[in-house]
């Protein structure tokens, strides 16, 4: 569940604008790593003068490639990473505790993963929000809580949630009812978000 969670994360549209945003400054620092390494090899080597000149023309290519036009296939490559182990273990050294209501609903986005992107979810005071179905969330969270557990979600609560999916959206906000205060809700823009207790 942790792993979905998180590939869920990576894999929607903002994240895919996030990550496209990061390539440019992500292939220049790689250009100059690699560009200096040859440079190390020459000195070395300086019999491969003409081989390293010509490797420096290619990477070079390369990156003005990555910087002009990010690729999509690189961040494509990026959402099943086997290198996810450190945000996998800090989700997974939380509290969860499924939040569910009988009568009002939850609602869900084309972004559902939340949490507060300034502290990530490895400090003390960390918490995610998940939209699991209209009726149950995900409430992920360093308080101390019962881990596992189901507890009554209170109407503040389900409130914040929603603002905070609402927010969270790029474009699009689901709901399973059509109910008269979701599309004013939905659109109201920027909502100040707090933390649950």
């Amino acid at each position: 569940m942790a792993k979905y969670v998180l590939i869920l994360w990576k894999r929607v549209p903002k994240a895919r604008e996030r990550a496209l945003a990061k390539i440019p400054a992500v292939a220049q620092e790689l250009g100059v790593q690699i560009g200096s390494e040859l440079d190390s090899a020459l000195e070395a080597m300086p019999h491969l003068e003409e081989k390293v000149a010509h490797l420096k023309t290619r990477v070079a290519t390369a990156i003005e490639t990555h910087i002009e036009n990010p690729s999509t296939s690189l961040w494509c490559e990026s959402i099943d990473s086997e290198s996810d182990h450190l945000p996998i273990n800090a989700l997974l050294s939380m509290n969860w505790v499924f939040l569910y209501h009988d009568t009002l609903q939850f609602l869900t986005s084309d972004n559902p993963v939340f949490f507060f992107e300034f502290e990530g979810i490895g400090s003390p005071e960390s918490e995610l929000t998940f939209p699991i179905s209209s009726k149950i969330t995900l409430w992920a969270t360093r308080t101390p809580k019962a881990n596992g557990t189901f507890m009554q979600a209170t109407s503040p609560a389900v409130k914040e949630i929603n603002r905070r999916t609402a927010s969270n959206s790029m474009r699009w906000v689901y709901s399973e009812r059509n109910e008269p205060w979701i599309l004013p809700f939905a659109t109201k823009g920027e909502w100040p978000l707090t933390r649950l207790r």
